[in-house]
């Protein structure tokens, strides 16, 4: 069995003052909703428009012993690439469980 954790964290950091192409977008968003933006932008990683993936751990227990691979990274595409392919057949092996 494959046990995993996803991490995300928000478009951007908190301390970040510098544009970023969605600020528009996420200002829009937090108006329509009758939040202030920038009190929302620390949970910005809870809104799937506006998260990332930063971090995946899998537990895989196959046997006797227990073996626990993580993968991080600022470049989300890579990241979920890489375990994409350490994951290639592996789910017809061993059945996956998700963690939240």
């Amino acid at each position: 069995m494959i046990f995993f954790d996803i991490e995300t964290a928000g478009y951007k950091s908190n301390h970040d003052l510098s544009e970023h192409p969605l600020d528009k977008l996420f200002i829009k968003f937090c108006d329509r909703r009758g939040l202030v933006w920038t009190q929302e932008l620390a949970k910005a990683a809870l809104y799937p428009e506006f998260g990332r993936v930063v971090s995946v751990s899998l537990g895989i227990l196959d046997g006797e012993t227990p073996k626990i691979v993580g993968y991080y990274g600022e470049n989300e595409g890579r990241l979920l690439e890489t375990v994409k392919s350490f994951l290639a057949g592996k789910e017809k092996l061993l059945p996956l469980c998700g963690h939240n």
